[in-house]
């Protein structure tokens, strides 16, 4: 899809770049549920690592980038300073919240199962299947070309796990509230 996209702006005649990102630390905001019921990240990428980078910083890229014509035409690959496993991810979780999380690995099909079930749409996690096994057969090593535009390096992961941290606080202070709502419903019927 994204192929094709670029393909006809190429075609257009009007000036471009194209930012191509790996994955991003924002999607982990897809992990919250796990992270707040079971403490866990769930996915079926094994070891591999996966350069993800701060959608922030994508959008500070792109805006450096439409700042001058020097960028037409140019295909520019965007990671993070550093490709990390989720269990990786799991370990810093861990460390900065006092709490032990985890990474479990399913294989493509059951993970699909899962993510159905959770009720995403098919066509979504059969492409999160695909993302997954294109991340576990072509590894990548992140770049420089984040930090190259932007004079700086790009933000750490250490960044937007507070972020993560907290929705999952949020998450679990619903879930709490609604089971005292629902504990305390049937006491005060019977009085």
């Amino acid at each position: 899809m994204h192929g094709r996209i670029e393909a006809a702006i190429k075609t257009c005649g009007s000036a471009h770049v194209f930012l191509r990102p790996y994955a991003f630390f924002q999607n982990l905001a897809n992990q919250v549920a796990p992270l707040a019921h079971f403490h866990a990240l769930f996915g079926s990428t094994g070891s591999a690592a996966l350069n993800m980078i701060d959608a922030r910083d994508v959008g500070a890229v792109a805006a450096r980038t439409m700042l001058t014509d020097s960028w037409d035409g140019k295909e520019i690959e965007l990671t993070g300073d550093e490709a990390l496993t989720y269990a990786e991810v799991a370990e810093r979780l861990s460390a900065i919240s006092g709490e032990t999380y985890r990474f479990f690995n399913r294989s493509p099909e059951v993970y699909l199962a899962e993510l159905l079930q959770q009720g995403l749409p098919e066509w979504t996690a059969e492409h999160v299947i695909e993302i997954q096994a294109m991340t576990r057969s072509r590894s990548e090593t992140p770049n420089s070309n984040t930090r190259d535009i932007l004079g700086r390096p790009a933000r750490p992961l250490a960044d937007y796990l507070p972020q993560l941290l907290s929705a999952v606080a949020r998450l679990r202070d619903i879930a709490e509230t609604q089971t005292l709502r629902a504990w305390a419903k049937p006491r005060a019927s019977r009085a």
